[in-house]
């Protein structure tokens, strides 16, 4: 689109943006910091002199328009990576501290129940652990 634009405006005063072959492959010289004419001066600033401070004002806006935009691209397609690395780890960490747990759970009731029945403990409170244990398995 700036190449067509470039090349309406500046074709008759402007070698670089006969064409629009030129014309692209000049704005791209210039977006990525080599903008000089044919003959090695800065083209930036001879088109500047030629067309005054509006086109200095469109020519910043661009450039800083398209650098920022560039950045915050690769800036934002790194983030997500790092981002979803993150939270796969943490799963990953929830899911093995979640298995941990219940296994020690487990163990304390085993624990408990043994030693419960070795002690002559109620058998109210045997059921109760019983029951509970059963509620802990179903959901395992």
């Amino acid at each position: 689109v700036a190449a067509v634009v470039g090349s309406g405006f500046f074709r008759d005063d402007e070698p670089e943006f006969r064409s629009i072959d030129k014309a692209m492959f000049s704005i791209f010289r210039c977006v990525t910091d080599g903008c000089t004419s044919y003959d090695g001066l800065p083209l930036a600033e001879r088109l500047s002199n030629r067309y005054g401070p509006i086109f200095s004002i469109v020519y910043v806006i661009i450039y800083l328009a398209i650098s920022v935009m560039l950045f915050n691209l690769i800036l934002a397609s790194f983030v997500d990576s790092v981002m979803a690395n993150q939270l796969q780890r943490k799963l990953i960490e929830l899911e093995m501290n979640t298995n941990s747990s219940e296994v020690a759970i487990k163990e304390e009731l085993l624990r408990i129940f043994l030693q419960a029945a070795a002690h002559g403990v109620p058998s109210e409170t045997v059921r109760e652990i019983v029951d509970l244990q059963n509620t802990l398995s179903s959901r395992s």
